[in-house]
C-alpha cells in the first residue's frame, strides 16, 4: 500500500501547458518581475543608506530613561514608521501581502487565550 502509485501526487502538476497558459506566465514575469526588483532595490536602498543608521541613532538617544515605561515615547514610533513601511515593501516584493487585522469586540478582557504545544522532538512535529 506504501508503493501504490495510483495515489496522485499533490505536488506535481501533470496538467498540459497550453500556448495560452504560456502567453499568461510570460506576460506576467515579464510584467511582475521588473516592478518588483524596482520595488524591492527602492526599499533596501532606504533601509540601509537612510532609515537603519537614524533611526537607530533617535531610538537609542530618545529612549533613554524609558525603559522603566514599558512604552517607547511618540517620537521612537514615529521615528519607525518609514521603517515598517520600507520593511513591507521588502515583503510585498517578495510575494507577501500585508492585511491589517482590525478587532472589534468591544470588552478587550473577554480575549480567548491562545495555548501552544512546543515540539520537544521531530515526532511531536
Amino acid at each position: 500500500a506504501l508503493l501504490d502509485n495510483t495515489v496522485p501526487n499533490p505536488f506535481v502538476n501533470e496538467y498540459p501547458w497550453t500556448l495560452y497558459a504560456m502567453l499568461k506566465a510570460v506576460l506576467c514575469f515579464l510584467v511582475l518581475v521588473p516592478i518588483r526588483l524596482v520595488v524591492l532595490l527602492f526599499a533596501c536602498l532606504v533601509l540601509i543608506a537612510v532609515f537603519l543608521p537614524l533611526v537607530n541613532l533617535m531610538a537609542w538617544l530618545l529612549r533613554t530613561g524609558h525603559e522603566e515605561a514599558g512604552q517607547l515615547p511618540v517620537i521612537v514610533e514615529m521615528l519607525f514608521a518609514p521603517l515598517r513601511l520600507a520593511l513591507r515593501m521588502v515583503l510585498w516584493s517578495f510575494g507577501f501581502w500585508w492585511i491589517p487585522v482590525t478587532d472589534h469586540r468591544k470588552e478587550k478582557t473577554q480575549r480567548p487565550k491562545i495555548l501552544v504545544a512546543n515540539h520537544c522532538s521531530i515526532m511531536d512535529v
